[in-house]
């Protein structure tokens, strides 16, 4: 491993991207050295440059204010498993979930190395990650199952199902439950499990929306991963400028009744409301952070949503509730 030249490499790419902050800047920089020197793959370091820089923005957005430097950079590690299957091929997708399967090392499969690393760096801290490898388990499986489906076949309500393990906000939001050392308890698990499913469509209509240019122009290009844009398929209904109006319209919705909820849930679980709260303001980061980043990368992967990404609410935080985050 060439550590000299891939620092050089990272500071040379670094100079065409645009960072928030130096703190920003620095897990940017942390996340692409460690992903290039776990790189086994034939596409060398550019690709993976590119992947670190997005996924250390939403990373850097979705992290709670107070998270540590480490913390965050354990989450980016998460972040970044999504971009290496999702920008990966279906052999490697195949691949990974026979490893999950089957327990087996898979050597020079790159997302088999960052879910090892990162269950390392969680273990390491302590933190129980039984919530997030049950998420990343039904994650890969929807991603390999979505490659079977039939589009012409399918509904944006019949696909809800397999979209909300394949859009990775459960296996974001527990990996941050795991650091936060936090579980909601066993008696509000369907009311934390029902807010966790706004907060998981309100995201599919952000990143749907957003990459409305991008999964049309790739709807038909072979050899890479099926990813199903739930607006596009509304569209065939509506016509595109009306799809894009309702979700639109369907986005704001539910983030008023995210903040109704925030609102009362934590009051409502009496001595679990901090716990409940925690969970809460998980959520809000996520979804909040999603949006940001999205916005923040509509040169690199998001072009042309620009005006529609400027019309999507954020949550605001609850009010009358002392929240930790």
């Amino acid at each position: 491993m060439k550590q000299d030249g891939d620092t050089e490499r990272n500071t040379v790419a670094a100079s065409r991207f645009r960072f928030v902050d130096g703190s920003h800047r620095d897990l940017f920089d942390r996340l692409a050295a460690w992903s290039n020197a776990n790189c086994t793959c034939a596409e060398g370091p550019e690709k993976h440059i590119m992947q670190s820089y997005v996924a250390a923005t939403f990373c850097a957005f979705c992290a709670p204010p107070q998270a540590t430097d480490h913390e965050v950079f354990i989450s980016a590690k998460c972040g970044l498993l999504f971009f290496l299957v999702d920008d990966g091929s279906a052999e490697q997708l195949d691949e990974f979930d026979r490893v999950l399967g089957t327990g087996m090392h898979a050597e020079g499969n790159e997302p088999a190395t960052c879910l090892a690393s990162l269950f390392a760096d969680l273990e390491a801290l302590g933190c129980d990650t039984g919530d997030l490898d049950a998420a990343v388990r039904r994650w890969v499986a929807s991603m390999r199952h979505e490659q079977d489906l039939d589009i012409r076949t399918l509904t944006p309500q019949t696909y809800y199902d397999l979209r909300k393990e394949t859009i990775f906000v459960s296996c974001l939001v527990f990996s941050w439950t795991s650091l936060l050392r936090t579980r909601v308890a066993e008696n509000f698990t369907s009311e934390s499990m029902d807010v966790l499913d706004f907060a998981i469509r309100i995201v599919i209509i952000a990143n749907d929306l957003g990459s409305l240019r991008a999964d049309d122009a790739s709807s038909d290009r072979p050899g890479i991963l099926a990813d199903i844009n739930t607006v596009l398929l509304r569209g065939r209904v509506l016509g595109l400028k009306g799809a894009v109006r309702e979700a639109i319209d369907d986005y704001n919705t539910l983030v008023t009744k995210f903040q109704a909820i925030q609102r009362g849930l934590p009051q409502h679980a009496g001595h679990d409301g901090s716990g409940m709260s925690t969970f809460l303001a998980v959520l809000r980061h996520v979804v909040n952070g999603n949006l940001d980043g999205t916005r923040h990368l509509t040169k690199e992967r998001y072009p042309g949503s620009s005006q529609i990404l400027r019309r999507l609410d954020s949550i605001a935080p609850s009010g009358g509730y002392s929240t930790p985050l």
